[in-house]
């Protein structure tokens, strides 16, 4: 319970700082998870870079995934061709999304770690080709391949750092931890939702093997 209301205190904080100005607290409801916080906390603390850094690309890494977590909700409501007011509503979530990556950008140009800046960016790309590839090319992939698109949105920033600083232990023991909780177990996926919405006849067969195959030795929070 203790690690539980420490991370939900770093979450607290992290919104009370740098939320938007023209958005209310609720507007981050659903944003941001436990699992997420954590993981990125515990890849941070097997890398060996100096404590002030990985506290600034720690901060910088929460404002990236919010950014792309909230970007998530206008590309589905677009993809559901939901409109009227809702509009309006998606226009605040790219102005609040784009916010939170801009200071993903200038935190980690303002503290110089420009290679890490330049990977992330890479692995950003990526994400974004994955939702497309979602949306739009479904036909075109099996379910399986389309499972790792979603899999590659869901924990893509967290690929990111572990190829970036090595990480050695990364494939065997944490990637299974991480997909587990933030795809196959995070309670909601609109991602998967979209999958399962296409083809609803073969989704839960592959999702279950893709399920086993991340399954972990462990879950998260627990070592």
């Amino acid at each position: 319970m203790y690690l539980k209301e420490k991370i939900e205190n770093i979450r607290q904080d992290f919104i009370s700082t740098y939320k938007h100005p023209y958005t209310e607290r609720q507007f981050y409801d659903g944003i941001l998870s436990y699992e997420q916080i954590l993981c990125f906390k515990d890849l941070l603390l097997k890398v060996e870079i100096n404590q002030n850094h990985r506290e600034k690309l720690f901060v910088a890494l929460l404002h990236m995934q919010i950014s792309l977590d909230i970007h998530d909700q206008v590309d589905l409501e677009n993809y559901e061709r939901i409109t009227d007011h809702r509009s309006v509503r998606n226009q605040l979530r790219i102005l609040v999304g784009d916010y939170h990556s801009s200071y993903f950008y200038s935190l980690l140009s303002q503290y110089n770690m420009l290679d890490e800046l330049y990977h992330f960016i890479e692995m950003i790309k990526h994400i974004n080709e994955s939702k497309m590839t979602i949306l739009h090319n479904q036909e075109q992939l099996t379910v399986e391949s389309l499972l790792k698109e979603v899999e590659n949105v869901h924990c893509g920033l967290y690929n990111a750092l572990s190829s970036l600083y090595r990480i050695s232990d990364y494939q065997t023991v944490w990637k299974p931890k991480i997909v587990h909780q933030l795809v196959y177990n995070r309670g909601e996926s609109k991602w998967l939702d979209v999958l399962k919405n296409n083809n609803s006849i073969m989704i839960d067969n592959e999702i279950s093997k893709r399920e086993k195959f991340w399954s972990p030795s462990d879950i998260i929070g627990d070592n």
